[in-house]
């Protein structure tokens, strides 16, 4: 069989462990271009609708809020594990 596959790290001069691997920089610079500029002018209440707007999915695939139109929709941010924030 084959030898073993090498580990990224200090080790081994810090490569990923597949082709196409992104740093931590390079994830921060692409989640500060996703996040919108665009800034509401008052806070939202209770039953008030909500603006529509897009977002991208883990899987980079594109979602609006208007495609849940009549459904209870919930959001969740959660950063990604290996990610800073």
């Amino acid at each position: 069989m084959g030898g073993a596959a090498k580990a990224a790290g200090p080790d081994h001069g810090d490569r990923a462990c597949y082709s196409g691997a992104e740093t931590a920089g390079q994830i921060r610079a692409r989640r500060n271009r996703a996040v919108s500029t665009t800034t509401a002018t008052k806070p939202l209440g209770v039953g008030d609708a909500a603006p529509d707007f897009t977002l991208k999915t883990i899987g980079l695939s594109e979602v609006k809020l208007r495609d849940y139109r009549g459904r209870h929709v919930v959001i969740l941010f959660y950063p990604l594990d290996w990610t800073p924030g």
